[in-house]
């Protein structure tokens, strides 16, 4: 029989640490925090850490002055758990795509979308980059993978790198402080050569990080483009319109690009075609531009998400999907309950209403998400649904509702983007934080996520990131801040004289 939510079998969880706030570091630096800043925040905006709004102006992003300090083996366990709950993502999104699970994949999808999934689904194994987001203290908890636009290794870079500068300006040790810390960026260019030679014959030398035009990251891509040049690559921030097909590369001003990395969300293409930019995306000979990542989302669906929590509970599942046992038990560690809460009027299933009525009558216990969305857009965490902010939200989708019941029910009844699922709401974790900008700091209660990197077909050495907001939706371009994360050995160090 199929669980009912919240009583999956007990699980393992991921053996972590608090985000550590308790290292003497954070204590040391807490009373110069408000201080230095916004000092700290007009060095991280110089830097990149912005985002560009619609009408062209720049706004810096916030930045937390009290860093995330974790040890090097911390960092790499979540950066494994990321891993093999990406390759177990992979896996369910090909299982999905194989047989007669493909239409409802392909419905969810805008036109550009649905081409290139049905060119390119069957090869998932080159991804050179995709960010797990996990929330929690002790215990994390997985609650989407992203592969689309996994960004945020040129923001956690400008934040540790700057709080380094900051808090520890005129050491003499500072450069090789920075360069211990390590470097995200770097690790997206290793993913990235090292899948390119995977798949073409010749060396990396040039490079095209493809966006629109007034990307909302636009600063963080200058940012790597500066960091790929200094590494010795030809690297350019392309747009789709300047790109031309020929002998099978893609031309930017005339000349090749060997590789292009995508900052782009597919579904774009639908209102501004580009057919020599899908037709390189779509090619599968070993000469020509490399674009990646391909077009996946069917992995990131949170629809393929609750597939692998419900795998937990059906062996028959677990197998038909190819689930090796490292995968399953880190879904067993960190996947919540997730389900797709779609009600088949035509079948009347009676399982469905019910989970249906059982999420309505306990709104702190559950989230709304609508499987194909991204940036925090359409969820609805239950235990807001008594607060203004909530309704706005949900009346931007649905306008006429104003219960959380009534929310459920359209909710369930809505297949657009491949519907919506409901996830079991994860512990609420508040630590406190000094929060900068360029003008003013202050100290609030947030939530700290932890983002970890992960690859198919590469192994960089990557780290993560920490963003924080005080709403249990962490979001950048929503008004959330980045937090610097210290390696523990670094911090070790800034705790001793120069």
């Amino acid at each position: 029989m199929e669980d009912q939510p919240g009583q999956e079998a007990s699980r393992a969880r991921v053996a972590s640490v608090d985000l550590e706030t308790s290292h003497p570091l954070v204590a040391m630096v807490l009373d110069r925090a408000s201080a230095l800043g916004p000092a700290l925040a007009q060095r991280a905006a110089h830097a990149g850490l912005a985002v560009m709004q619609p009408d062209g102006a720049v706004r810096s992003i916030p930045i937390g002055a009290l860093p995330v300090v974790l040890s090097d083996e911390e960092i790499a366990r979540r950066g494994t758990l990321a891993s093999q709950l990406l390759s177990a993502t992979a896996k369910a999104a090909r299982w999905r795509m194989a047989g007669s699970r493909r239409g409802a994949v392909l419905a969810a999808l805008g036109a550009a979308e649905r081409r290139l999934v049905q060119a390119t689904w069957e090869s998932t194994s080159g991804l050179a980059v995709a960010r797990v987001d996990f929330l929690g203290g002790a215990e994390l908890y997985a609650l989407e993978v992203n592969t689309t636009i996994p960004a945020m290794q040129g923001y956690s870079d400008i934040a540790a790198e700057s709080w380094l500068a900051t808090f520890a300006a005129g050491r003499r040790d500072l450069p090789d402080l920075i360069e211990a810390n390590g470097s995200n960026a770097l690790a997206l260019l290793q993913a990235l050569i090292e899948v390119h030679a995977k798949n073409r014959v010749d060396e990396l030398r040039s490079v095209g990080l493809l966006c629109r035009r007034a990307d909302a990251q636009l600063t963080e891509l200058r940012f790597l483009r500066d960091r790929f040049r200094r590494a010795g690559l030809d690297t350019h921030i392309v747009h789709p319109d300047e790109l031309t097909w020929q002998r099978g590369y893609l031309l930017y001003h005339g000349q090749p690009l060997q590789l292009v990395y995508r900052h782009l969300f597919v579904s774009r293409l639908d209102a501004a075609p580009a057919p020599d930019l899908e037709r390189a995306m779509t090619a599968s000979t070993r000469h020509g531009t490399l674009v990646l990542n391909r077009p996946t989302p069917h992995l990131e669906m949170k629809s393929t998400l609750a597939l692998l929590s419900q795998s937990l509970e059906s062996l028959d599942l677990s197998q038909a999907m190819g689930l090796d046992d490292a995968e399953r038990q880190a879904i067993r560690m960190s996947v919540p309950w997730t389900r797709s809460l779609i009600v088949d009027e035509s079948h009347k299933d009676a399982r469905a209403h019910d989970l249906v009525a059982q999420v309505s009558a306990e709104p702190e216990a559950f989230v709304l998400k609508r499987s194909w969305s991204y940036g925090g857009n359409e969820v609805f965490v239950g235990r807001a649904h008594e607060t203004g902010s909530f309704w706005s939200r949900v009346q931007a989708t649905y306008p006429n509702v104003d219960r959380w019941a009534d929310l459920c029910q359209h909710a369930a009844r809505d297949s657009r983007g491949g519907g919506f699922v409901v996830q079991r709401a994860v512990p609420r974790v508040q630590t406190e934080q000094v929060l900068c900008t360029p003008t003013a700091s202050h100290t609030a209660q947030v939530i700290t996520d932890y983002a970890a990197h992960a690859s198919i077909g590469s192994s960089p050495a990557w780290g993560g990131v920490c963003r924080a907001a005080a709403s249990d939706i962490v979001n950048i371009v929503g008004g959330g801040a980045v937090v610097p994360i210290i390696r523990r050995h670094v911090a070790d160090r800034l705790l001793q004289p120069a």
